[in-house]
């Protein structure tokens, strides 16, 4: 069994993912700009939604902190939306039929709902569970190894939602240098997140933001 990090697709994601395939398969020669648009559009606002404005209205948090959160998580929209303009300016068939094979790998379907998803490899999913768990069920001494857990939580999405999303193009054709500055804004983004945020939660709001990210864990 997989352990994998999944949050639901919404019908409008599910419908342009599945519309993508149909046209790569009719007609694998024609760039679709505006379906991959589509796509990159709420695939960049869900993930943002499943990773931070979800934990943040799953603790019900406020304050500056939530604040700090929020910024980046505009800076993030920001950064990734302008690149993913960059990339579909100059995207060319054999591109597409990489990021449509790359979106289909992300894809699981669980209890008839499409999943958008990362695993984790052995290790990785024995950490994250026990340490999810210990803190959701209010174990003292957790900090750091939640830190941890959430660190590698991150790193999986990114890895995997925007390293591995350029990674299906042909990075010679595009601007480098833009891919690699919006990597570094967003794992700063994170690491921000994950060391000043968590750290100023409660041990109430530390056990609900655990619980949301268990809620995401299934294997397969």
């Amino acid at each position: 069994m997989t352990t994998i990090m999944a949050f639901p697709a919404s019908a409008a994601l599910a419908e342009h993912l599945r519309a993508m395939q149909t046209l790569q398969q009719e007609s694998p020669n024609v760039v679709h700009h505006t379906t991959l648009r589509h796509i990159l559009d709420h695939f960049l606002e869900e993930v943002l939604g499943a990773y931070f404005t979800g934990p943040i209205d799953a603790v019900q948090a406020e304050g500056p902190v939530v604040s700090m959160i929020q910024r980046g998580v505009g800076v993030i929209s920001k950064a990734g939306r302008a690149l993913a303009l960059r990339l579909l300016d100059k995207l060319e068939p054999e591109d597409q039929a990489n990021l449509v094979q790359h979106f289909q790998q992300l894809q699981h379907t669980i209890e008839g709902q499409l999943y958008v998803a990362f695993a984790f490899n052995e290790a990785q999913a024995a950490q994250v569970r026990q340490v999810l768990a210990a803190v959701a069920n209010g174990e003292e001494g957790q900090q750091q190894a939640f830190l941890g857990a959430l660190h590698l939580v991150g790193d999986g999405a990114v890895s995997h939602y925007l390293d591995g999303t350029a990674g299906a193009l042909r990075l010679g054709r595009f601007s480098k240098g833009m891919v690699k500055a919006t990597q570094a804004t967003v794992r700063k983004s994170i690491a921000t997140a994950i060391n000043r945020g968590v750290p100023a939660l409660g041990g109430k709001y530390r056990a609900m933001l655990a619980g949301y990210y268990q809620s995401m864990l299934f294997a397969v």
